[in-house]
């Protein structure tokens, strides 16, 4: 795995960071427990912000 997180989405139990070589990793909400609290639409403001960060969309 060398890419870069280039953006992310999620199911109800895992988060997917798609990167930047094409790969999409799973990770499990529970190792995130903010992720894992949120709503689904919370979720959605969820946006990458460079390497290797990942960020709620309005609170950086």
């Amino acid at each position: 795995m060398s890419g870069a997180a280039v953006d992310v989405h999620f199911d109800g139990a895992h988060m997917f960071p798609d990167l930047s070589d094409g790969q999409t990793v799973p990770y499990p909400l529970a190792w995130f427990p903010v992720l894992q609290a949120a709503t689904d639409a919370e979720r959605e403001h969820f946006a990458v912000d460079g390497p290797p960060a990942i960020v709620l969309a309005g609170n950086r």
